[in-house]
């Protein structure tokens, strides 16, 4: 038996082909060639040395959600809530003057001392400033009764400062009796009540006359007037047609008159009707 010669073809031994005329030819292997680089026997399948790369899946295309309704949008926002209906009660509106008191809420009202408790008298009237329109002193009484007090003035009688006031709620405080020193502030020096003066129009239109005021606690600033037929505020409000006018429509205050704007009583207020 005759030796033959193999050739190394890759890892392969691989035998020759004998030819018709009793020789051998060398026996080509390409799948063996083709799948094993020059120098990269660990090469992938499929690639051919020196030949040309296999081909690259395209990247893939970014799914959009919008699908058929047009092309894919950034992060969605949330839109704009739109301003909602202003469905306050009247009850709600008038919350908004919770610091302004009216005048009535402080009267016959007892006023202590903090540091001592010492009673110094009962809130018997109240006197503006007729050109800043700002409370300025509270003129007391010292009994409970308001018998004691009908017809008399202020001059004379204890007095505090509405800027003396600490707290107001069953009792008004104030810090201790220097309060009572205050400088006076009543008609004597040209303060004026309001309460049962006449309100009248610049052409001459009497309204009625006034029965109480609200005010700032903190600087006695007039916010507001409200008057009736009699002026009287021992008489319920609810018994007799009730109005009020804005401060803004006031143009002058005097011992007996408080002078209002032309066509005010159009833009006055009913609070009852009587």
């Amino acid at each position: 038996m005759g030796v033959h010669a193999v050739r190394v073809t890759g890892t392969r031994l691989v035998p020759p082909r004998r030819n018709g005329s009793g020789g051998f030819a060398p026996r080509t292997v390409t799948h063996a060639t083709s799948n094993f680089p020059e120098g990269r026997p660990d090469a992938p399948r499929g690639q051919a040395p020196g030949g040309p790369q296999s081909p690259q899946k395209s990247p893939r295309k970014s799914r959009n959600v919008a699908g058929d309704m047009g092309p894919a949008r950034g992060p969605l926002q949330r839109p704009a809530r739109p301003p909602r209906p202003d469905k306050r009660s009247p009850l709600d509106s008038q919350k908004q003057d919770a610091l302004l008191l009216p005048r009535s809420i402080l009267m016959d009202k007892e006023i202590i001392t903090r540091t001592s408790g010492k009673r110094l008298g009962y809130i018997d009237d109240l006197y503006v400033d007729p050109v800043s329109l700002e409370v300025t002193s509270l003129y007391l009484r010292k009994n409970v009764s308001t018998l004691t007090s009908l017809g008399s003035s202020g001059s004379g009688r204890d007095h505090v400062s509405l800027s003396s006031l600490r707290q107001i709620g069953d009792v008004v405080l104030v810090h201790d009796e220097s309060s009572l020193l205050d400088p006076p502030a009543d008609e004597s020096l040209g303060f004026v009540r309001m309460i049962g003066s006449e309100v009248c129009t610049e052409d001459g239109v009497t309204l009625g006359k006034v029965r109480d005021f609200l005010f700032n606690p903190d600087n006695g600033q007039i916010s507001s007037i409200r008057f009736d037929a009699l002026g009287l505020p021992s008489i319920p409000q609810e018994l007799l047609g009730c109005s009020r006018l804005e401060e803004r429509d006031i143009v002058a205050v005097g011992p007996t008159k408080t002078i209002v704007r032309r066509g005010a009583d159009r833009r006055a207020i009913k609070e009852s009707e009587g």
